[in-house]
């Protein structure tokens, strides 16, 4: 084969990607019957991941961004950004090494469509991708002006932390009925609305189930930070890939935490094999019994929700949506007065296409014809199309 039919076959091949990841957007934008939104969901993040496509629908452009960072991370930096006269917060994934690109780019097309794919209160909300230059990939999406609950609590000192605890609770159950898990929650990754309410950010880590199996996990590359708030039985390697618990464990760590009911960060200014070695012996944080723990909320029964949820024993800890009832039936508790955000959502008006997925595919069948790539009409074609591509890709 010469060069030129060999670059022809590769563009074909990538152009063929890139419309089955489009397909698979947009039918995931309009109502389908629940048990089809995970296998589209399985499929999206495959595809994605193999082929290091975005649906277009979600590629943003006209946004300006500020020359410094507000916030730098292991793998971004953050910065305020301009979107349609709206401040926006664009992250920008920092590629430190060429050889690193395949990974970094994988990784992005998993928080990207893994992210897209929510919609609740108690989750920040996504605006879509922006590419800045050639190298550069952006997540964006809404400002928070009260950053994350490190900061937002720092700033606040005597605050009632129940609410806050029952935002992230209900936000990770919706997550788990999405049939994602987190990965990687700890106050650091919790960002605060206008109104006052935490919203689960930084989906990095996050890995998206079927019925079968986690797709993805990067828990391996944690460090002794992120460590303190892994479940035992992740951190020792008794599993191999996480579980709803895993996310549950993380809560009860975030509830402890600095910024919420103690005073003191788990397992601080331990190295890794100090954590490593006090989670396998079983060894959690004491309970605080200072007089900022119980003006933000910590009482018996609060203390007991943590306990148990990181219970040493997986089976034994709370699921996300007993934490939430239990949570919401705490006896003697003050009417929840915050008011609720007025989240303008963007990214309705980008990811709107003028046409319904079924008519879609009609269009793009006709034009088998002409010699462009076409993809199959029926939902079992695409799925088996997306399993040969992942595979011969």
């Amino acid at each position: 084969m010469n060069d030129d039919c060999y670059k022809k076959l590769i563009k074909r091949h990538e152009e063929a990607a890139q419309a089955l990841v489009n397909i698979l957007q947009v039918r995931l934008d309009y109502p389908i019957e629940p048990p089809f939104i995970s296998r589209h969901r399985q499929a999206l993040v495959k595809l994605s991941e193999r082929s290091q496509k975005i649906a277009e629908c979600l590629l943003l452009e006209d946004i300006t961004i500020s020359e410094n960072p507000v916030q730098g991370g292991s793998f971004g930096d953050v910065f305020r950004g301009d979107m349609a006269g709206c401040v926006i917060a664009v992250k920008v994934i920092r590629v430190y090494q060429e050889s690193n690109m395949d990974k970094i780019l994988k990784s992005f097309s998993r928080e990207a469509v893994i992210w897209r794919q929510l919609s609740h209160p108690n989750v920040l909300p996504f605006y879509g991708v922006f590419r800045r230059g050639v190298t550069k990939l952006c997540l964006v999406s809404p400002w928070m002006q009260n950053g994350d609950m490190s900061h937002f609590l720092s700033q606040k000192g005597e605050i009632d932390c129940v609410p806050l605890a029952l935002d992230v609770a209900k936000g990770l159950e919706y997550l788990h009925s999405q049939r994602v898990l987190h990965g990687d929650l700890k106050c650091g990754n919790i960002l605060v609305s206008d109104a006052g309410r935490a919203c689960l950010a930084d989906f990095g880590f996050s890995t998206a189930k079927d019925s079968n199996s986690v797709l993805v996990t990067a828990s391996s590359t944690k460090g002794a930070g992120t460590l303190a708030w892994t479940a035992p039985e992740l951190a020792l390697g008794t599993i191999e890939k996480p579980d709803e618990a895993c996310d549950v464990y993380s809560f009860g760590m975030v509830c402890y935490e600095a910024s919420m009911f103690s005073g003191c960060t788990p397992f601080a200014g331990s190295s890794i094999p100090q954590v490593i070695t006090a989670i396998h012996l079983g060894q959690r944080p004491e309970r605080p019994d200072d007089l900022q723990a119980r003006k933000r909320g910590l009482t018996n029964r609060i203390w007991k929700i943590i306990a148990t949820c990181w219970h040493k024993t997986s089976g034994k800890r709370f699921t996300a949506g007993q934490v939430v009832q239990r949570l919401s039936t705490l006896p003697n508790r003050p009417p929840d007065n915050r008011p609720v955000d007025d989240d303008p959502r963007l990214s309705r008006v980008t990811y709107r296409q003028p046409h319904h997925p079924f008519s879609i595919l009609e269009m793009i069948s006709k034009r088998e014809s002409t010699g462009t790539p076409c993809i199959p009409g029926s939902i079992s074609q695409i799925f088996g199309l997306v399993d040969l591509w992942a595979s011969d890709g």
